[in-house]
C-alpha cells in the first residue's frame, strides 16, 4: 500500500472515532460503480480517489463541505450530490455557460459557493486539488491549484467546520 493511501486510511479512522456523530461518512461503494462513473466521463480517477470511494468511503459530508460520492441505486445520500450530476454540463450548478471546463476539471466537492476540482490533463496517483471560487462568473473563471492533495483538503475541511486537528 503506498503511503499517501496509509496516510488517508488512518486520518479518516481518526477523524471517524473523533468526529464521526459529525461527520457522514457514506457506505463505500463497489468497483462497478466506479468503473461506470470512468466510462460515463471518459476519464480514469486517480488511484486515490479509487481507494477512497471504494475502501474507504463515497463521500463525505462535513457541515455545509462536501466530497461528492459516487452515484449508487441503493444509497439515498448519493441521489442529488453526486460526481455524475455535479459533472453533467446539463445537470450542474457549477460552470453555468462553460461546458468546455468540463473537458478539463472533474468537481469533485464544495464549500458553499468555492468548488473542488481535479486537473484531468495529468495521470497522477495523488494529484492536487484545484479550488475556484467565482465558477459562475460572468467575467471569467479562475481555477487555483492548491498545495492540498485528498487528505491534506479533508483535514483543512475539518479544520475549518470544528476548528480542530
Amino acid at each position: 500500500m503506498h503511503d499517501y493511501i496509509s496516510s488517508l486510511h488512518i486520518t479518516l479512522k481518526n477523524l471517524d472515532k473523533k468526529l464521526g456523530g459529525d461527520i457522514a461518512f457514506i457506505q463505500p461503494i463497489n468497483e462497478e460503480n466506479i468503473h461506470d462513473f470512468e466510462s460515463s466521463i471518459d476519464w480514469k480517477l486517480p488511484n486515490i480517489f479509487k481507494y477512497f470511494y471504494y475502501k474507504e468511503t463515497n463521500g463525505i459530508i462535513i457541515d455545509n463541505k462536501r466530497i461528492y460520492s459516487i452515484y449508487d441505486k441503493t444509497q439515498k445520500k448519493t441521489w442529488v450530490e453526486n460526481l455524475s450530476r455535479m459533472n453533467n454540463p446539463e445537470t450542474s450548478p457549477w460552470f453555468n455557460g462553460r461546458p468546455n471546463i468540463f473537458k478539463d476539471y472533474l468537481i469533485i466537492g464544495n464549500d458553499n459557493d468555492t468548488i473542488f476540482c481535479l486537473s484531468k490533463k495529468y495521470d497522477i496517483s495523488n494529484p492536487s486539488i484545484y479550488i475556484c471560487k467565482n465558477s459562475n462568473s460572468s467575467k471569467g473563471v479562475d481555477l487555483n491549484k492548491l498545495n492540498l492533495d485528498l487528505e491534506a483538503l479533508i483535514i483543512e475541511m475539518v479544520k475549518q467546520a470544528f476548528e480542530v486537528c
